[in-house]
């Protein structure tokens, strides 16, 4: 591990300031259609709805990327609402993921004093080597893609056997997403 870097530059070092930057355009649409509903119910099918989305992203460090979002909600009575989804994922790195805010690089020549910024253990030469430091993040980090799905429902009872319960409302919803390119 590098140590980090304590006070000024040593005399003799070069500084550079990098300022990264990103462009990204972002469009999203979204559609409900409700197929069964309050004009045209049946028999355990209260309501019916099916739900779909798209995002188109274009980042000027990682490319396009189109992604969706499909999903239906089932009400097969009044207090009960059986839901699902599919879609995908993309998620850039952050700036400060890829390129910190402290993005100075700094390269010593020649040493006069021992290294401070080199592992522990290392020989006595390698301490008066030149080196190059390069606090901040990573640059060679990639997008991570992936894709979720969930399924769920949620009870939300009025007057049931007699029993006023409004207000009342369960919910429970399993999900699962697989992450690629985690880093």
């Amino acid at each position: 591990a590098i140590a980090p870097i304590a006070g000024p530059p040593v005399a003799g070092s070069q500084v550079a300031v990098a300022r990264p930057h990103r462009i990204n355009n972002s469009g999203f649409a979204e559609i409900n259609v409700p197929i069964v509903g309050e004009g045209n119910r049946l028999p355990f099918v209260h309501a019916l709805t099916f739900n779909a989305s798209g995002r188109l992203d274009s980042y000027s460090d990682f490319g396009d990327t189109a992604n969706y979002k499909l999903g239906i909600t089932y009400d097969p009575f009044a207090a009960l609402t059986i839901r699902a989804t599919n879609s995908t994922t993309f998620d850039a790195p952050s700036l400060a993921d890829t390129a910190a805010p402290d993005t100075r690089f700094t390269y010593t020549a020649q040493r006069t004093s021992a290294n401070t910024n080199v592992p522990p253990g290392t020989s006595a030469v390698d301490l008066l080597r030149p080196s190059i430091s390069t606090p901040g993040g990573n640059p060679l980090l990639a997008p991570e893609t992936g894709r979720t799905w969930s399924i769920g429902g949620d009870f939300h009872p009025t007057t049931e056997l007699g029993i006023d319960l409004t207000g009342l409302d369960f919910s429970i919803t399993a999900f699962h997403t697989k992450f690629e390119h985690q880093q």
